[in-house]
Order: C-alpha cells, then sequence, then structure tokens
C-alpha cells in the first residue's frame, strides 16, 4: 500500500487499531506477462495498487481518536 508523502511510516504506532479507507487501482496483464509469469508457476492475469486514503487511530477504551487525512 503507498502512503501519501504527508504520512511518515515510522510516526504511526506499532500495535495499534487503525481504521483506514483506501483507494484499490486495478489494471490487466498482457498475454506476454502472464505467459511469463506462468512459466515461473506464478497465476497472475492483474496488478493491483492500493493507496492510503484516511487513516484514523482508535483509543480503545477512550472516546477519543486521531484523525489522519491522506491528500
Amino acid at each position: 500500500m503507498d502512503l501519501p508523502k504527508k504520512i511518515k511510516s515510522a510516526d504511526l504506532e506499532k500495535r495499534a487499531v487503525c481504521e483506514f479507507t483506501f483507494n484499490s487501482l486495478k489494471a490487466s496483464l498482457s498475454k506476454k506477462n502472464c505467459r511469463i509469469l506462468e512459466e515461473k508457476e506464478i497465476e497472475m492475469n492483474v496488478i493491483c495498487q492500493f493507496e492510503l486514503k484516511n487513516l484514523e487511530l482508535l483509543d480503545i477504551g477512550s472516546t477519543e481518536s486521531a484523525d489522519v487525512k491522506a491528500e
């Protein structure tokens, strides 16, 4: 998943509960690329990319939560 430049992965907390939304992009692979992958015993005919749209840190046990919007 691609993170917006505004969000630094080092700043994200480990073992924190988050709610997030993301954009999903999908593109078909060409027949030539599918054949090459099949030769390597990889079955794949599409490639997907995920972009983080919104990340909300949920504070379990509290009514407050931090909200980070991606641009």
